[in-house]
């Protein structure tokens, strides 16, 4: 990571879907399974945003190094010297900035990777409950939740306890 991050927490990038955020999938519910693929995820969303911090450090440290060139430079011209010799490679800046890019798609893809699993493994839950309860249907919280959308039913056998998050776009995750 580069001087940039250092000495700031890792921010998610500002085209990130909601299941690229790190709130998507809450954590410390006391379900092990849930709780895993929680921490996972979070792994994931770290992995893609600390990639994209690395663009974003070449390219601040360039723009530095430029403009302490640019001033160099000025301050030469003024005097009547020869202009200094730019420090910045820009093929070098470049090469740079594309393994960076390069990073940052496959950390994303990963991080999609992580996400489908989590969903599919929701459905599974769900398939699972359907079949365990043939005659009950999903609650009525549930299908008042899901009238915009989609929703993934965590069975866990603890009906009292659930909570819900959105994933932005009218599908929610219900957590029984």
């Amino acid at each position: 990571m580069g001087a940039a991050t250092k000495t700031r927490p890792l921010a998610t990038p500002a085209d990130a879907e909601a299941q690229e955020r790190s709130d998507w999938l809450k954590g410390d519910t006391g379900i092990a399974w849930l709780d895993a693929l929680a921490e996972k995820h979070l792994a994931a969303v770290d992995e893609w945003c600390s990639a994209v911090a690395q663009i974003v450090d070449v390219q601040a440290a360039t723009d530095e190094s430029d403009r302490a060139w640019r001033k160099r430079l000025r301050d030469a011209c003024a005097r009547g010297q020869e202009p200094p010799k730019r420090e910045t490679d820009d093929a070098v800046v470049e090469a740079q900035l594309e393994v960076a890019r390069e990073d940052a798609v496959a950390a994303r893809d990963d991080l999609a990777r992580v996400v489908v699993a989590i969903l599919a493994l929701g459905a599974e839950r769900l398939r699972e409950w359907r079949k365990a309860n043939p005659s009950e249907r999903v609650s009525t919280a549930a299908a008042r939740i899901t009238r915009t959308g989609s929703y993934i039913l965590f069975a866990t056998g603890d009906y009292s306890r659930f909570s819900c998050c959105s994933d932005g776009h009218g599908s929610f995750i219900l957590l029984l």
